[in-house]
């Protein structure tokens, strides 16, 4: 049978052996989620701009330079 203690304290977890290696588990966890979410929200909003410029494109076949490059 395998015990593992842990403490957290002020957000920082100390193992028994007092390696750190359950804080850093722990912290690359919580930043990957957040990278995740992070891609997530990112593919929504290219998803929305892509449509929005997509969308009835051919009319802009005559505007000019300027107009394109604010797009």
């Amino acid at each position: 049978m395998l015990l593992v203690f842990l403490v957290c304290n002020l957000g920082i977890y100390i193992d028994l052996d007092v390696t750190m290696r359950t804080h850093v588990i722990a912290t690359v966890r919580s930043c990957f989620s957040v990278l995740r979410q992070q891609r997530a929200l990112l593919t929504l909003i290219e998803a929305l701009v892509v449509s929005k410029v997509d969308y009835c494109c051919s009319v802009l076949v005559s505007v000019c330079g300027q107009l394109l490059d604010r797009l």
